[in-house]
């Protein structure tokens, strides 16, 4: 799906827990379903080897709603050099009544904060998720406490801001022009979002 942009199965990040679906939900895996992994890895200089696994759980009767992965994210950002507090945004829109379960906030070295908003069709709009420090060592997949509707035609806004300059200290270089990239040391923007339709 789009390399994990538009959503995923299952993924697993730095920080992150294994944590079950929420309840009442799960995620539908066809019979003769091919399952892609995208592993992202940095070369370091030595021979190495990886014996990744993964495990599933399965369920004897259908859960109540299917739980789906998908994202606001933008891949045309550019964060200049040194910028200390450079803000990208980027939206997807809600085309269904759906319900909202999960929020997970995903950037690179440079992240600094994200903000996820929801602008209702009816002009109302909320923030759903704030997270001021955001650390690519310890993402997080936050889960509301309960379930917020959705009505289609809900647009989805992400803000994130980076900080480009000296004075961050997992910046891998500051003198660098940033991209969109799956390397740790250029950037993304993406809010994913774990919804199921109403």
């Amino acid at each position: 799906v789009q390399g994990g942009l538009g959503g995923f199965f299952a993924g697993y990040v730095p920080g992150a827990d294994p944590v079950e679906f929420p309840a009442g939900t799960g995620k539908l895996l066809r019979t003769g379903s091919y399952l892609v992994f995208q592993m992202h890895y940095t070369p370091n200089g030595r021979a190495t080897s990886d014996q990744t696994e993964i495990g599933l759980y399965f369920t004897s009767q259908p859960p109540q709603r299917e739980l789906l992965t998908t994202a606001a994210y933008d891949t045309g950002f550019e964060i200049p050099p040194g910028a200390r507090d450079h803000e990208v945004a980027a939206e997807t829109v809600i085309d269904r009544d759906s319900w909202l379960y999960e929020m997970s906030p995903h950037m690179h070295f440079r992240g600094a904060r994200m903000r996820i908003e929801a602008q209702y069709p009816d002009g109302a709009s909320e923030v759903l998720l704030k997270v001021p420090g955001y650390q690519f060592n310890w993402q997080r997949v936050y889960r509301l406490n309960d379930p917020r509707r959705l009505p289609a035609g809900t647009r989805i806004r992400i803000v994130g801001g980076f900080d480009n300059s000296r004075w961050n200290p997992w910046n891998p270089d500051p003198t660098r022009r940033v991209l969109f990239g799956e390397q740790t040391s250029d950037e993304m923007l993406i809010g994913y979002l774990n919804l199921a339709a109403e």
